[in-house]
C-alpha cells in the first residue's frame, strides 16, 4: 500500500523499545491492529475511536486525558508487517511506528516514538525521559494481555 507518510529528516527520536511476545505473528498483528483494545494495554491513552478497520488512511479521535485530544491517522500499512500512526498536538507531530517480525516460534515486536516541531523541540528531553520510561511498561502490558488471551485461545 501506499505511504503517506511525510519526510521523517527533522524527526527526534524519543523511544524505541522492543519485546518478545510468545504467540504467532498473525495473533500479534490482530491484536495489535485491534484499537478497541489498545486502553487496556496503553496506558497513555484514555480512549481512541475509529469509524472502521485499522488500514492505510484510517482516522480515529485519541483521547490522552486532561482535555487533550488529537485525529490519529494511519499513514504507512504493510499487512502482517508494520504501520504507521500520528497525530499532531501543540504545533508537534507525533509518530509511531509500529512493526511486528516472526522470531523462533514467537514474535518480536517493535515500537518507535518519533516527533517534530516546536513542542517537540522545546520539551524533548522530557518527552524522551517520559516514552523511555513509559513505553517499556506499556509494551509489557500488551504482551501479558497477548499471551493471556492466545493462552485462553488454546484452553477454549
Amino acid at each position: 500500500m501506499e505511504n503517506i507518510s511525510r519526510n521523517k529528516s527533522t524527526m527526534k527520536k524519543l523511544a524505541v523499545h522492543k519485546v518478545l511476545i510468545n504467540a504467532p505473528l498473525e495473533t500479534v498483528w490482530d491484536k495489535l491492529l485491534d484499537w478497541k483494545t489498545w486502553n487496556v494495554w496503553d496506558k497513555g491513552m484514555k480512549s481512541i475511536k475509529f469509524d472502521g478497520p485499522l488500514e492505510l488512511g484510517a482516522k480515529g479521535k485519541i483521547d490522552l486525558g486532561k482535555g487533550l485530544t488529537s485525529t490519529l491517522v494511519v499513514t504507512d500499512f504493510n499487512p502482517q508487517n508494520s504501520y504507521e500512526s500520528e497525530f499532531k498536538l501543540f504545533g508537534s507531530r507525533f509518530v509511531f511506528d509500529h512493526v511486528v517480525e516472526s522470531a523462533a516460534h514467537c514474535t518480536l515486536v517493535t515500537f518507535r516514538v518519533s516527533a517534530e516541531g516546536t513542542f517537540a523541540d522545546i520539551f524533548s528531553l522530557y518527552m524522551m525521559a517520559s516514552f523511555g520510561e513509559k513505553l517499556p511498561q506499556w509494551m509489557d502490558n500488551m504482551k501479558r494481555f497477548i499471551e493471556n488471551k492466545a493462552d485462553r485461545r488454546i484452553e477454549e
